[in-house]
């Protein structure tokens, strides 16, 4: 064992354990259906799960913000911005709970039906709310 640890040498070491340490910290692809702004003001979606009744998928707007895309129970769909509107957290699919209340915040409870209306505050303003035409994994969402 050599008793003579010189700066030198600890830095290469240091810098040899950082880099063996951060190897697998890379940013992970994106999962879900990716989307972006048409032309004509529309928003295509790719690359989404078979949505069958009573079920939804999150997915991000092309300006970043969450959204959620759902087919109810009786087979109509929608999509929703899944930002609240109260205090910007992400908005859950909570249907399978309580088809009453399909929409929840997480953070301070607010409630919103599938319209973006408020149900429960303390959000005061409805979600923005999109028309859903659904062909297989893609959809076209159209600003209400």
């Amino acid at each position: 064992m050599d008793i003579n640890f010189t700066r030198r040498r600890f830095l290469e070491t240091s810098a040899a354990l950082l880099g063996v340490s951060l190897v697998g910290c890379g940013e992970k692809a994106p999962e879900g259906p990716t989307s972006r702004q048409n032309p004509d003001g529309t928003i295509a979606l790719a690359g989404l799960k078979t949505l069958s009744n009573g079920t939804a998928q999150p997915f991000t707007f092309p300006d970043g913000e969450a959204g959620l895309i759902f087919v109810t129970a009786a087979g109509e769909s929608g999509a929703v911005s899944a930002k609240c509107t109260h205090a910007g957290c992400v908005v859950e699919w909570n249907a399978p709970n309580n088809p009453k209340i399909p929409l929840r915040c997480p953070c301070h409870e607010s409630l919103f039906a599938l319209d973006g209306k408020v149900l429960s505050g303390p959000a005061t303003a409805p979600l923005k709310r999109y028309a859903v035409t659904l062909s297989g994994a893609e959809a076209q969402l159209r600003a209400l």
